[in-house]
């Protein structure tokens, strides 16, 4: 399975800023994970998904 992580950042309505992230296969949004307050710990949970759930690790991993 050929798949991409994503970590976006968003604006937080009360300032800082959040850190959701996702999954993606072939240009289609395949699981949405949820929002942390560090890039760091989004990126973490979402290797772990990867790893845990998926079986592998993902092909690139893009910060937006």
């Amino acid at each position: 399975m050929s798949f991409e992580l994503f970590i976006e950042k968003w604006s937080a309505p009360s300032g800082g800023y959040l850190y959701p992230w996702s999954i993606w296969k072939n240009g289609k949004q395949f699981h949405y994970g949820q929002r942390f307050q560090t890039r760091e710990e989004a990126e973490k949970e979402g290797l772990h998904y990867c790893q845990h759930v998926l079986g592998e690790a993902p092909n690139r991993i893009t910060h937006l």
